[in-house]
């Protein structure tokens, strides 16, 4: 089989950032709706510039 030369682009559906936000963010929000998980102790949510935050709370899931 013969392997193309050319590959179209990738275009994410989504973004997920796992973050404390505590450094730079983009300075424009991707094209596709993006979700910040954002640890204990992190950045108040409503501090986040675009998307939806959520805090990951410790000991979630076990």
């Amino acid at each position: 089989a013969r392997i193309p030369q050319y590959r179209p682009p990738w275009e994410p559906s989504v973004a997920i950032y796992l973050t404390d936000g505590f450094g730079t963010f983009p300075e424009r929000a991707p094209r596709c709706p993006v979700l910040w998980v954002v640890t204990a102790g992190g950045l108040d949510l409503q501090r986040f510039p675009f998307g939806r935050a959520v805090r990951l709370l410790p000991g979630a899931g076990r």
